[in-house]
């Protein structure tokens, strides 16, 4: 969140006057400074008075009628592709120098900023005269400053109700629960999901479970404020409902266009919507990408040991966070991109890379590399995601570690970010009809099947290829023509 710092204030109040000499300065330096405490109020009401008129207009728009809109069904989960038979590598077989097919290369997108409130929401200091509301959240405890005396509750769902609601809440004593909940967001690393589920929490516990309409309302709110593009509806029975925009694809879920954004609703499946479709001053998109490993409470699982069958001495014994694990398994489907810029938690790292990197010590990148292609290849159990799950189930890296079996794109995911993380080599992801695998830019030059992409050689890893070095790819994926996706280094 920017901030206008008194420097900075002070610049401009200074650069507003004419140029004087050293002297003529020094004789109205007394009336700058009692002035400046002036000036910059000045400033800073300029701003606070523009996200009021923001909130003010945005409360007059809420009193006209809602237009009508009828949805989308949710589009399903993919169906899991033919399975195919975890494969070992053909006795004797060696690497070959041949080039490998692709149609086209794409980008994974990254996580971008989170979105920012309509700036500036004033910085208030904590007080021992505050009243802080505690919740609960993945077994975290969080408070904001929310006392008793801003509960609410509305007659009804109308647009005059509502918007006279709004109209309380853009009063300035709620400016503390905005900065306080944005701040969570950023101590404890929550992607825009995570906050946006986080919001909910804090709403239902502080206003009650049978505040349905409330709670929805204060979350539509807090959401705004925090930069958010979100809009309100209400459907035929009167029940409030959150829709937010975003343009990864969430499976499952219905949505309703709205102009080029789709806007996925929230807690519900409602086909038919009264919907308040006005924009808020610099709103943004809810971004499924998560950047940073979310800071839960650690409640540790049992510990497991992995190993590899051609290097024995690589006996990994680690745990997982079973609330990150929760979190994970409570995440809208989504497509596996989604996944594999996702970073392994700093419980398995700490417990795990050590023992990796001392074994990867003094090797060549080729070593090191059929050292980590093993480990993946044979420490965890095949099965495809109909089989344990029923449905397309891509995992978050952790999810290796917790489940009891992976296929060909969670183990892709998993070599992807072991190499970039200890090898600090460059890594696409091959994705097939039915398969994805990897490759790799080595800094060596290493024999194998390879693809050459911006004229960089890739050479072809395959973590479900049992047995196979890098440089092998699977015979049935020789000639067939794999869209490349490149992953942040």
């Amino acid at each position: 969140m920017k901030k206008y710092s008194k420097s900075l204030l002070f610049v401009v109040f200074i650069n507003s006057f004419p140029i004087m000499s050293q002297n003529d300065f020094e004789s109205y330096e007394k009336k700058l400074n009692e002035n400046f405490g002036k000036y910059e109020k000045q400033a800073n009401e300029k701003y606070n008075n523009y996200r009021d008129k923001a909130n003010a207009e945005f409360a007059e728009y809420m009193r006209k009628s809602w237009k009508a809109f009828e949805g989308s069904t949710p589009i399903p989960l993919p169906k899991s592709p033919d399975p195919i038979k975890q494969p070992e590598k053909i006795p004797n077989e060696k690497p070959l120098n041949e080039p490998i097919p692709y149609e086209r290369v794409i980008p994974i997108p990254v996580a971008p900023e989170q979105p920012q409130p309509l700036e500036p929401i004033p910085t208030v200091p904590e007080s021992v005269n505050d009243k802080y509301f505690e919740f609960d959240f993945y077994n975290s405890i969080f408070k904001v400053r929310l006392a008793d005396n801003l509960l609410f509750e509305m007659p009804d769902a109308s647009e005059k109700s509502v918007s006279g609601i709004w109209e309380k809440l853009s009063d300035s004593s709620y400016n503390n629960i905005v900065l306080d909940c944005l701040s969570l967001r950023d101590k404890y690393n929550l992607c825009d999901w995570a906050y946006m589920q986080m919001l909910k929490h804090l709403a239902i516990s502080f206003l009650g479970a049978d505040k349905e309409n409330e709670a929805t309302l204060f979350q539509i709110f807090l959401l705004n404020q925090s930069g958010y593009r979100v809009r309100m509806a209400r459907s035929k029975d009167n029940k409030i409902n959150l829709l937010i925009a975003s343009d990864f694809q969430i499976y499952q879920y219905p949505f309703y266009t709205l102009g080029t954004d789709k806007f996925y609703l929230i807690d519900s499946n409602e086909s038919h919507l009264y919907i308040f479709n006005q924009a808020f001053p610099n709103e943004k998109q809810l971004s499924l990408s998560i950047a940073k490993e979310m800071l839960f409470r650690s409640n540790i699982t049992a510990t497991k040991q992995f190993s590899s069958k051609r290097h024995p001495e690589i006996r990994v014994q680690t745990s997982t966070n079973k609330e990150l694990i929760s979190f994970y398994n409570a995440y809208p489907k989504c497509d596996w991109k989604i996944y594999a810029n996702t970073p392994l938690s700093d419980l398995i790292k700490n417990k795990m890379y050590p023992t990796l990197l001392q074994l990867l010590s003094g090797k060549s990148e080729e070593q090191a590399a059929n050292i980590l292609i093993n480990f993946v290849q044979t420490a965890f159990e095949y099965k495809t995601d109909d089989e344990q799950f029923g449905y397309e189930r891509p995992f978050f890296p952790d999810e290796l570690f917790y489940y009891p079996y992976s296929d060909c794109e969670d183990r892709s995911i998993l070599f992807s970010t072991l190499v970039r993380d200890l090898l600090k080599l460059e890594v696409v992801l091959l994705h097939y009809p039915n398969h994805l695998a990897t490759a790799v830019h080595f800094d060596e030059n290493i024999t194998g099947d390879y693809l050459m992409i911006n004229d960089k050689k890739f050479i072809v890893c395959d973590p479900t290829y049992i047995g196979a070095d890098i440089g092998m790819a699977m015979p049935e994926f020789k000639n067939t023509e794999a869209n490349v996706f490149t992953l942040a280094k």
